[in-house]
C-alpha cells in the first residue's frame, strides 16, 4: 500500500458512508481485512505518519473550537476525523486550520479511525497487529492559550456562539491592545 492507494480507500469509504464516519471506519476496515497482512500493516505506517504530521498546535486550536474544547486524547480523535475526511480537507486543512469552517459536521472526532488496521489485522489473521517502534514526535508550533479568537477569526465566527464561547471582553482587549503595540514598536 502507498499514499494513493491509503487515500482511494478512505475516500472511496467515505463517499460510500454518506459522511457518516462510523459507517466510513467500518467500511474501511472490512476493505482492508482482504489483502495481505503486509498492506494492513503498511495502512497502520502512513495512518501514523499522517497523526504526526498533524500533530501541531495550529490544528489543536481548530480542534478546540470545533469540539468545545480538546484533551490531548480527543486531539488524536480529531486528527483520525480529518483524516477520514480525506486528502484534500487533511492537507487543506495543514495549510490553514480555519478552512475547516466549511466541513464541520455534527461528529468532528473519531476514535476508531485510529483502530482500523488493528481491526483488520486481527480479521484477517486472528492475531494481533504487531508492534512497531515509533519515534517521539513533538508537538510543533506555539500554544495559544486564549488567543484563539484571534488566531482563528473565520473559524471563531463559525462555532463560538454554538459552543457558548463567552470570551472575557477585558481579557481579549488587552491582549489585542499588546498585540497592536508591539506591532507598532516593530515597525518604528
Amino acid at each position: 500500500m502507498d499514499d494513493s492507494a491509503f487515500w482511494g480507500l478512505v475516500e472511496t469509504a467515505r463517499r460510500e458512508s454518506g459522511g457518516d464516519v462510523e459507517r466510513q471506519t467500518a467500511l474501511v476496515t472490512a476493505k482492508l481485512s482482504a489483502p495481505p497482512p503486509e498492506e494492513i500493516c503498511a495502512f497502520q505506517q502512513i495512518l501514523d505518519s499522517l497523526m504526526d504530521r498533524a500533530y501541531d498546535h495550529d490544528l489543536w486550536g481548530a480542534a478546540y473550537l470545533l469540539n468545545g474544547g480538546c484533551s490531548d486524547d480527543g486531539f488524536d480523535y480529531f486528527r483520525g476525523w480529518l483524516i477520514g475526511q480525506g486528502q484534500e480537507v487533511y492537507e487543506n486543512a495543514l495549510r490553514d486550520p480555519q478552512s475547516l469552517r466549511n466541513v464541520t459536521g455534527p461528529c468532528v472526532s473519531c476514535e476508531n479511525f485510529l483502530y482500523i488496521a488493528m481491526d483488520a489485522y486481527e480479521a484477517r489473521t486472528g492475531q494481533q497487529l504487531p508492534p512497531r517502534r515509533r519515534a517521539r514526535v513533538e508537538l510543533k508550533g506555539r500554544h495559544w492559550d486564549d488567543e484563539l479568537p484571534f488566531l482563528y477569526p473565520k473559524l471563531w465566527a463559525a462555532v463560538a456562539f454554538h459552543w457558548g464561547y463567552r470570551p472575557r471582553a477585558d481579557r481579549l482587549a488587552e491582549r489585542r491592545q499588546t498585540r497592536e503595540s508591539a506591532a507598532s514598536q516593530n515597525d518604528a
